[in-house]
């Protein structure tokens, strides 16, 4: 059986998530970090075309795209493909 007061509790806790994320989302969009990353992480606009690989690194940040530069050296001869959350660990790991 449905409670009905919990229904209405978590749809009015969602709508006002709602109502206060969507602003700062926008707010956020004019920066050029969020700019350039928001396209690509809702709308797929911008990926690259993802390529057979033999090795696939994800990273989230600066310090972990850094971190595995040692490895890609070792693997020079190997097909890597390397995948970033933040925006200065894109920046990092595009000179790779």
């Amino acid at each position: 059986m449905r409670n009905v007061a919990f229904d209405l509790f978590y749809t009015l806790v969602a709508a006002f998530f709602y109502v206060v994320t969507l602003p700062l989302l926008i707010l956020f969009s004019f920066k050029k970090k969020y700019r350039d990353s928001i396209p690509a992480r809702f709308f797929g606009i911008k990926n690259p075309p993802f390529q057979p690989h033999d090795i696939w690194f994800h990273v989230c940040s600066l310090g972990e795209a850094k971190a595995i530069a040692p490895l890609l050296e070792k693997l020079e001869n190997k097909r890597v493909a390397i995948s970033v959350i933040t925006h200065t660990g894109y920046e990092a790991a595009s000179k790779y």
